[in-house]
């Protein structure tokens, strides 16, 4: 159930963190020099290859890799679906990623792709105890972490063209 489910993440986080575990992503926990590289790239929206079975990757193009997720499609003739992404999917990518990590989504990052999110989104997320908010930055509080999903859609659904402002 979403209460045991709740209590037991809640747990999670309280027991790494007493025990000096930095928690710089929704599922990721480290001790201070050992974050993961490869997650660390993926949720900063960096560029990432995706190698084996079920494999994503992001490359420098724009384009997105998925690699077959059985054993017989990847070592077959098609192991590779490729997608080239638009301006839309490139913000939704960047959004899921960035709204993840630790340092959240930084104001510049997203106008320097092109889009902007409304002051008034962010305050009233803010005002929910959903999201935290700095002069250059926005991310997820821990309340916010328990919700993530809900939060991130109303995040997307309120990117703005920055044209369109």
């Amino acid at each position: 159930s979403d209460k045991v489910w709740t209590e037991q993440f809640h747990t999670i986080i309280t027991r790494l963190k007493s025990a000096d575990y930095c928690h710089y992503e929704i599922s990721n926990f480290a001790r201070s020099g050992h974050r993961s590289r490869h997650n660390e790239a993926i949720w900063r929206n960096g560029f990432y290859a995706g190698l084996g079975p079920s494999a994503h990757g992001y490359l420098p193009n724009g384009t997105r890799t998925q690699v077959a997720s059985s054993w017989d499609d990847w070592w077959g003739k098609e192991p590779i679906k490729i997608e080239s992404l638009g301006s839309n999917e490139a913000a939704i990518d960047a959004v899921l990623t960035w709204i993840r990590h630790i340092d959240g989504i930084v104001f510049e990052q997203l106008k320097a792709i092109g889009w902007l999110l409304p002051n008034s989104l962010i305050d009233n997320l803010v005002e929910q105890g959903l999201i935290w908010r700095t002069n250059s930055a926005f991310g997820l509080t821990l309340k916010g972490q328990f919700i993530a999903d809900t939060v991130t859609l109303k995040i997307i659904d309120g990117l703005q063209c920055r044209k369109d402002v």
